[in-house]
């Protein structure tokens, strides 16, 4: 049998060849054009799967080491994607509406783990692209970190067209990514080097075969970050779009400021089936929502449900610690860190009971101990909900460091109340600017009645 398939091989080979050949797609003199044929209106089904594994950095909260933890995510998501018009001034976005059909993951970090989802009533969900970063934001209810998080994965299928080369190629080709375009497809903030190219590997009679590599230094939140990327993805004839990408992730990333470190390795699949239609992306079904960027609606949602407080802050802060009464989050501006801020739950009082100003003023010089300096400014105001508000600004010095805190405390009047400090350096002051505001301005009791307990809205503390 061996025998006879040697024999056999000559003539199998050249026969494939010529069948190959007959079916090849032409390819002219000057290449074959993969440009993509995307209009506003169009709907594609999209299908991810992530996976991650590898080992986290975390500096331990008692003694201070640093310690390796085994970590790995397994997210699934389905979701519809319709092309939108181009908006805005930026010439090169894209924009695009996503209603998920499935969104979760299932995260193990050493012995713990978690099992985030989409929730619900954030299932719509507004992406725009440009200028090597995307935005994504629900436009009926404001997401939280960890949900945004969650969908906020490598290779949006918005911009993986991006890849595409902007001149006619033949099978062999290379051509380069911009630094902008690299960090689009890996979410970085920046990239101050890359060298990843895509190649046109073969054509078939129905598709363009492409692979991508390189390496990348870049940086994200706060911290640079060295990757090592490789990818294969297919240009569909027909229908002129990316139908399907594979990515292999490996990447490297110390200790942040509000982000462990880490040393891991992703794999994404993704495919992509133009050409369907959405009830829940029909122009009835979006007409009257705003699915343009505004200020308010890109803020993030955080609740305690212990702690039976809520607000919104800008992205700029991120959640660093958590505790059952607290939260401790940390400003990031420009990989710079700005400010920190600890937002705490008092225990309940009688109802029409609070702290006054002046008692306020005395806890907050015990709470800081050497470090307090003096009074800045005091004040009392009622915010937008209704609820009452004393803001004390005090400087001081740690380890010869000169240091402002702005102290606020809130009450709605009904026994709860609740602490925010913010601690800058004071040389931060004016970069600081008001980033409180919107913690303040949409701070909410989760025990406020149905009236008030509305999910908050941006609206600036009256003076």
């Amino acid at each position: 049998m061996l025998g006879k398939s040697r024999r056999l091989w000559p003539l199998a080979a050249c026969t494939a060849l010529a069948v190959a050949a007959a079916t090849r797609p032409a390819v002219g003199a000057d290449g074959q054009s993969l440009a993509p044929r995307q209009r506003p209106g169009d709907v594609s089904q999209v299908e991810v799967l992530l996976e991650v594994g590898g080992d986290l950095s975390m500096v331990g909260d008692k003694d201070k080491k640093v310690h390796a933890l085994k970590m790995s995510v397994v997210g699934s998501m389905v979701y519809d994607e319709k092309r939108l018009p181009p908006g805005g001034q930026d010439a090169g976005e894209v924009r695009a509406a996503r209603q998920y059909r499935r969104c979760d993951a299932v995260i193990k970090i050493d012995k713990g783990g978690a099992r985030p989802r989409l929730r619900d009533d954030r299932r719509l969900v507004s992406v725009v692209g440009g200028a090597g970063r995307t935005t994504m934001f629900s436009p009926v209810n404001p997401l939280s970190r960890e949900e945004l998080d969650l969908i906020e994965i490598p290779a949006s299928s918005l911009l993986v067209e991006q890849l595409l080369p902007d001149r006619p190629v033949s099978p062999g080709d290379e051509w380069q990514h911009s630094n902008d375009s690299v960090a689009a497809l890996l979410n970085l903030d920046a990239v101050s080097e890359s060298d990843v190219r895509s190649r046109f590997k073969e054509a078939t009679a129905t598709a363009a075969q492409l692979e991508l590599a390189g390496t990348v230094h870049g940086a994200a939140e706060g911290v640079s970050t060295e990757i090592e990327l490789k990818g294969r993805y297919k240009f569909d004839l027909a229908t002129r779009r990316i139908t399907w990408v594979a990515l292999l992730i490996k990447e490297k990333r110390p200790i942040g400021h509000v982000a462990p470190g880490v040393d891991v390795v992703a794999r994404l699949q993704m495919k992509i089936t133009p050409k369907v239609t959405s009830d829940a992306l029909s122009d009835g079904a979006l007409a009257g929502v705003i699915l343009e960027p505004r200020p308010e609606s890109t803020l993030l949602e955080y609740e305690s449900a212990q702690g039976g407080f809520r607000f919104l802050h800008d992205r700029g802060w991120h959640v660093v610690n958590e505790a059952r009464d607290s939260v401790v989050l940390r400003l990031v501006d420009r990989g710079e860190l700005v400010a920190q801020c600890n937002v705490t739950a008092l225990a309940p009082v009688e109802a029409g009971k609070r702290l006054t100003l002046a008692k306020f003023q005395e806890d907050v010089e015990r709470s800081l101990g050497k470090t307090f300096g003096r009074f800045e400014s005091a004040r009392e105001s009622v915010t937008a909900a209704g609820h009452y508000l004393c803001r004390v600004i005090t400087t001081g010095e740690v380890e010869k460091l000169p240091i402002q805190w702005n102290y606020y405390l809130v009450a709605d009047g009904r026994g709860h109340q609740v602490v925010a400090a913010f601690t800058l350096e004071s040389a931060l002051v004016d970069r600081f600017g008001t980033s409180d505001a919107s913690i303040l301005a949409t701070l909410r009791f989760l025990a406020e009645s149905a009236d008030t307990a509305a999910r908050p809205t941006v609206a600036p503390v009256r003076k």
